[in-house]
């Protein structure tokens, strides 16, 4: 698969990862243990070591969305998630270690979901996303 299949698959389920993230972000604290193995689990079972870096990259790429400073990148969708990933020091086909970098994402449960409601939206909405 190539690096743009890579980026176009995490793409068709962003819907998918901003409902569970959002879902994540809104969910009662008393629980957290439970909710967090859950949401650990759906990134591990569902996604490949190159997606888990396009959606780290993205979740990153939403923060500064979130804050104001999006507009420092440009490019389409490959640009911007490729410049993010090198930023993470992240590359295709890089062995990972997949735990830390799931922990690093839902380690931010109480933006993660708007993380990704702004990265995916800020890509599709400024022209960026052109797949």
């Amino acid at each position: 698969m190539n690096n743009n299949n890579i980026i176009e698959n995490v793409f068709k389920r962003k819907d998918e990862i901003i409902k569970r993230t959002k879902e994540y972000q809104q969910s009662d604290v008393s629980d957290y243990a439970v909710i967090r193995r859950n949401m650990y689990e759906y990134f591990d079972k569902n996604y490949n070591n190159d997606e888990i870096m396009v959606i780290q990259s993205i979740m990153y790429f939403g923060r500064e969305c979130y804050s104001g400073f999006g507009d420092n990148y440009d490019g389409n969708v490959y640009k911007v998630i490729n410049d993010w990933m090198k930023n993470l020091f992240f590359s295709f086909g890089k062995d990972i270690n997949k735990e830390i970098e799931i922990d690093q994402m839902i380690g931010k449960q109480s933006k993660i979901g708007t993380y990704f409601e702004y990265g995916f939206k800020e890509l599709e909405n400024r022209g960026v996303y052109r797949i």
